[in-house]
């Protein structure tokens, strides 16, 4: 039985070989004949499942063909695997993806069906989609060199070939299930570039195959950050709105909150996000460009929820959830005050007495203040999905986030360092204006912005554990 299905495996792999040198000498480009062993090699799972199952042997045949593709593309001897083209290594990175999870597989058997699923996804689903998507009438670029009918190719294809792999091997078939790991195989697809896809579709459909048969109860509890996780990460890397850093830290807090809140959590976060983009799109700026928000400004508005996040894991207490609310509540409301208020033709200090230009840290418009209570207003519906929260809770998450924006006023007013330019003469937050160093003239220096921000949220956060508790 084993070398029966060394040989079988072994001659598998040659025909899948030989089967796109036969086609790179009928002149068929070399971008499609990489594609024909992609497609076929996918097979090769059943035939090592048939004979092997979860063993060492099964790891030993995806050793040496990824041994076998890595020296054929090292020396060009099989034209038909290599070519200039970026995603070149695609077929080296199949079989390294491939390999990793035989290896899983072999300490985790219960792997194995998940495993065929992810190959059937990469195999059917994106083989396919590097043929179909390069027709090029009627056909739009989505990401990269990625397109819409390559999109679609992988998405129908993968839930087809799921749905095929499933009942042969009698699984029951959660339709919602194919439907929903099909959609992330196209959205890995999509997103990866150089061929790197081969190794994110075969891993990632695999594990998600694997949480979804393990754990079938989760699967709506969790199905928006599944989804929309990748596609948002990829905007704002896109955009530019964050830093490589931010990047980093706001994965962190999405990764908590779509932990302990679910849907909920992320949604939130999600409306936090384009509320934010909205309102600094809005925003009047003088001489100083957008920049992408750092490190330091992600924690500043975040890490709280992150507190809150671990808090309601610890003790699942819906108080938390609240809190978790009421932080991203206060940071819009903040946000869209200062952004949209800065077209605001008047601004007074009313913590100051005074009148100040719009857009200055502790001034209050009655466009920034109308701004900041629908922003609060906003989160605060989008948290009333939650079954958690009813109507009560959902008010103390506008009040306590629009107060919290007021409390981010007076801070900014009283206690916020402000700085006068040398060279344009305007009151500034920033040490560095107009290429100069600027001149304190008020306030604590080390009470910046971020600063303002986190003490703020910490504000509205408390607010909301005291008003729950009371009411």
């Amino acid at each position: 039985m084993i070398l029966k299905g060394y040989l079988f495996s072994l001659l598998y792999g040659i025909f899948c070989i030989l089967a796109s040198a036969l086609a790179h000498r009928m002149g068929v480009k070399s971008v499609y004949t990489r594609k024909i062993t992609h497609i076929l090699v996918g097979f090769e799972w059943v035939i090592l499942n048939h004979y092997f199952g979860a063993s060492i042997h099964f790891l030993i045949i995806c050793l040496v063909f990824t041994l076998v593709i890595c020296i054929l593309h090292k020396t060009k001897l099989v034209p038909s695997l290599s070519s200039d083209e970026e995603n070149s290594l695609g077929t080296i990175y199949y079989c390294i993806a491939m390999t990793v999870m035989s290896a899983i597989v072999l300490i985790f058997p219960e792997m194995m069906i998940p495993f065929g699923v992810g190959v059937v996804c990469t195999s059917v689903g994106d083989g396919f989609a590097g043929v179909i998507g390069q027709i090029k009438k009627h056909n739009m670029v989505i990401y990269g060199k990625k397109t819409l009918f390559g999109f679609l190719s992988c998405f129908i294809l993968s839930v087809a070939s799921i749905i095929i792999l499933l009942s042969a091997y009698k699984v029951e078939i959660n339709p919602f299930y194919v439907i929903l790991v099909s959609l992330f195989a196209a959205e890995l697809e999509l997103f990866a570039q150089k061929g790197i896809d081969n190794i994110t579709v075969t891993i990632g459909s695999a594990f998600l195959s694997f949480l979804f048969i393990s754990f079938p109860s989760l699967i709506l509890y969790y199905v928006v950050p599944i989804l929309l996780t990748l596609p948002i990460v990829v905007l704002v890397y896109e955009k530019k709105a964050l830093t490589k850093a931010g990047i980093i830290l706001a994965m962190a807090l999405d990764f908590v909150a779509s932990i302990a809140f679910g849907n909920i959590g992320f949604v939130i976060l999600i409306g936090f996000f384009g509320g934010s983009l909205i309102a600094d799109k809005l925003k009047k700026r003088g001489k100083e460009h957008k920049k992408p928000r750092n490190a330091i400004q992600v924690l500043a508005n975040g890490s709280l929820g992150i507190v809150f996040g671990i808090l309601y894991l610890i003790f699942n207490s819906s108080i938390f959830l609240v809190a978790f609310a009421s932080v991203f509540s206060e940071a819009l409301a903040d946000t869209a005050s200062s952004g949209i208020g800065s077209r605001s033709e008047k601004a007074f200090d009313v913590f100051r007495m005074k009148k100040v230009s719009a857009g200055t840290s502790g001034g209050i418009s009655l466009i920034g203040t109308l701004s900041s209570l629908i922003s609060a207003a906003l989160i605060a519906g989008i948290s009333a999905i939650s079954p958690e929260i009813g109507f009560i809770e959902a008010l103390i998450v506008l009040t306590s986030g629009f107060l919290g924006s007021i409390f981010d006023s007076l801070l900014g007013s009283l206690l916020q360092g402000k700085y006068k330019c040398s060279i344009c003469g305007e009151e500034t937050e920033e040490r560095v204006h107009c290429n100069e160093k600027t001149t304190k003239i008020s306030g604590l220096e080390w009470m910046n912005n971020s600063a303002v921000n986190f003490f703020s949220t910490l504000f509205a956060s408390v607010v909301s554990i005291i008003l729950s508790l009371i009411i």
